[in-house]
Order: structure tokens, then C-alpha cells, then sequence
């Protein structure tokens, strides 16, 4: 397994071999070599891909407003002062705030609930408790 330079991940990905191939031939006679210029122009097509869709930094910026709004609803109704790794919530509270600022359908809760812990803005301390980390 080859050794991943700092601020790499390796990864791993089942696509089409026509696809692949395709892409190999293009980085081939764009450098005409594939060591050390294939990994860069995989990256420069994935940054390209996400760019055109403009989604990467829509969904972070959402997110970031959606926290905003959640943690402002917690501070106004229940008076919490959130600081970032001392401040815990009530599951309760935390679904509620979600329910009046993004929706009131479980699924909508859920996935909130989850992009704020992938995101690492909470941490569940107990079925019935979060940390808030961000």
C-alpha cells in the first residue's frame, strides 16, 4: 500500500472501466505520464464536478445558517449561552428548536440532527443529551 502524503486520503472507488480508461488516456496525453499527475487531476475533476453544481459550499453555508437559527431559538426560548465544548442540550429542546426553525417531519429532524454531528457542531452525551462542539 503506498505510503498517503499529509492532508491526502486514499480512496478507493468502483467506476465504469470504459470511464476509467477514458480518463487514464486523457491525464496520458495531457502529461504523457500517469505517475505522480493522475491523483492531482482526479482531485482537479472533483473540485470541477462540485463547483459546477456549486453544492460543497451551498450545503456548508446552509448548514451553518440552520445552526445559526437553531442555537438562537434555544438561546431566546430556554436561555441557553452556548459556548462551544461547556454547553449542553436537551435532545427535547434541540428537536424543538429544529421543529420551529426547518420542519416538523421526523425525517427533516433526523437529518438535521445528523449533518450537525457529522459536522461536528454536536456530539450525543446520552440518549436524552448533546455537547455542543461548534
Amino acid at each position: 500500500m503506498p505510503r498517503v502524503k499529509v492532508g491526502k486520503v486514499g480512496v478507493y472507488v468502483y467506476i465504469s472501466e470504459r470511464v476509467w480508461e477514458d480518463f487514464k488516456m486523457f491525464v496520458l496525453m495531457k502529461y504523457k505520464k500517469l505517475h505522480g499527475t493522475l491523483s492531482s487531476e482526479v482531485e482537479r475533476a472533483l473540485e470541477e464536478y462540485l463547483k459546477s453544481r456549486s453544492h460543497a459550499k451551498n450545503t456548508r453555508t446552509n448548514l451553518y445558517r440552520v445552526w445559526e437559527d437553531v442555537k438562537n431559538y434555544l438561546s431566546r426560548k430556554y436561555k441557553y449561552v452556548i459556548v462551544p465544548g461547556e454547553t449542553t442540550i436537551l435532545k427535547s429542546h434541540l428537536i424543538e428548536a429544529i421543529k420551529l426553525t426547518r420542519g416538523v417531519d421526523k425525517r427533516t429532524v433526523e437529518k438535521w440532527l445528523e449533518a450537525f454531528t457529522w459536522f461536528k457542531l454536536i456530539k450525543p452525551l446520552n440518549p436524552k443529551v448533546y455537547e455542543v462542539l461548534g
